[in-house]
């Protein structure tokens, strides 16, 4: 399943990725606690520039800039769960991201 649709550069299925990114950084909090400890946490942003790039069809300039916008926004939510030590559910989380994925900018 690709992340992003070639023409609008929207992700197909939001609601699962997202949620399903909740999960593996639930399961895995070990771990991005010590990157964040470590001042290693760049590495998470690598690695979802990484993904979300990896499965674009559309590598034009504008959509490139607009998966790393969107991977920086979910990166900076993820460090701010973390830090919080995931006080927040999965569920809860998902739809926070999902309320500001889903509402245009020039809304705030």
């Amino acid at each position: 399943m690709p992340y992003t649709n070639e023409i609008t550069g929207k992700a197909n299925e939001p609601r699962k990725f997202i949620k399903v990114l909740f999960e593996v950084i639930f399961q895995q909090r070990n771990i991005y606690k010590a990157l964040q400890s470590a001042k290693l946490d760049h590495v998470i942003l690598d690695c979802l520039n990484e993904m979300m790039l990896s499965t674009a069809h559309d590598k034009s300039d504008e959509n490139v800039y607009r998966i790393y916008f969107k991977a920086g926004a979910l990166y900076n939510v993820l460090l701010k769960w973390i830090q919080s030590d995931f006080a927040k559910s999965i569920d809860e989380m998902t739809k926070i991201c999902l309320e500001v994925y889903h509402t245009p900018m020039s809304q705030e």
